[in-house]
């Protein structure tokens, strides 16, 4: 696939996101390939870098929703 036609499918995609989350920060949406991953995986690599970087916006989101949690429980024990 050409640069444009990647390109292309990468602002289609963030397009229909946009269509069904209009809201969603810009800085969410990672495009990456599964290509790439299978290639670094192939040659023995633990995770794509891009990979890497959505587990750890994930491991972030998932450590703020558990903090907001335990606080909200703490002020319904209150």
């Amino acid at each position: 696939m050409s640069e444009k036609e990647t390109a292309n499918v990468i602002d289609d995609t963030r397009r229909k996101i946009k269509e069904i989350w209009f809201d969603c920060p810009e800085d969410q949406i990672i495009p990456f390939s599964t290509l790439e991953a299978q290639i670094i995986q192939d040659r023995g690599g633990m995770v794509a870098p891009k990979y890497q970087f959505v587990l750890n916006r994930i491991r972030r989101l998932i450590s703020k929703a558990h903090a907001m949690s335990i606080l909200k429980g703490s002020k319904l024990e209150h």
